[in-house]
């Protein structure tokens, strides 16, 4: 038999013994683990990403186990090759992440050209994303919609800020105060906290390197994860090309 092993295999007619026999392979083996750790209350199993799962009785994982044709329409839409491409795009999306903060440290460009004040309490702040507001700020989220709504971008849509958040500010605010920073003059990040978050600025390192180690920590994850996605996507398909091979 020529047969590519991907996703369509599950509804090819042609796969079903060799998917039914690998069925009873995995669930075989899936029922030998429970009936030994049958007097344990509750049992602990491996779950797919390899933590444990807990809190069942043998019968309550006898019984969850689907049938055949039941297993055969999960694995069309959430199969083994479905979990390898999830798992692969965590663990990428958790690198890129570690790779953006590597090259966004304290002493990087903090973006920001404009920040609202009232004297040294900051209200929101530009960056050139758009607008970050606080409480006594969040007036300025409708001019933001405003500017939004006639379509402003980049010069434009500061100097309409500046002017109209200005002035929203001025009405509110007794020490109403704007800082406009060019690209010359913009702060870093940790030049910014000092100057509008100095409760937080001492701790801007320590935030960092612990932002640090959860995305290291939740790449070793996700390796994890993959790999054990990939062991039993291999598994399988070593498994069926076995069985094709014999029949």
């Amino acid at each position: 038999m020529d047969i590519t092993l991907n996703q369509k295999i599950f509804s090819d007619p042609d796969m079903r013994s060799h998917l039914e026999k690998y069925y009873d392979y995995k669930y075989a083996s899936f029922r030998d683990e429970i009936e030994k750790k049958a007097d344990q209350e509750p049992l602990e199993m491996p779950m797919v990403n390899g933590d444990m799962a807990q809190g069942f009785t043998a019968d309550q994982y006898l019984n969850a186990i689907p049938s055949f044709d039941k297993w055969l329409e999960i694995q069309q839409n959430h199969s083994l090759f479905d979990l390898s491409d999830v798992s692969l795009k965590t663990l990428e999306m958790n690198k890129a992440s570690l790779d953006h903060q590597l090259a966004n440290h304290p002493d990087t460009a903090s973006g920001v050209n404009t920040v609202f004040s009232n004297g040294d309490q900051i209200a929101g702040y530009l960056t050139k994303n758009g607008l970050v507001t606080h409480s006594r700020g969040s007036f300025l989220a409708q001019i933001d919609r405003d500017a939004q709504r006639l379509g402003l971008l980049g010069a434009d849509y500061i100097a309409y800020m500046r002017e109209h958040g200005g002035e929203k500010l001025a009405d509110r605010y007794e020490n109403a105060k704007i800082t406009a920073y060019d690209q010359e003059r913009a702060p870093t990040k940790r030049e910014f906290m000092q100057s509008w978050y100095p409760e937080h600025s001492t701790t801007i390192d320590k935030d960092y390197q612990d932002r640090l180690r959860e995305l290291r920590s939740s790449i070793d994850h996700a390796e994890k994860w993959h790999a054990n996605a990939q062991n039993n996507l291999y598994e399988m398909q070593r498994f069926l090309l076995q069985s094709i091979k014999t029949t």
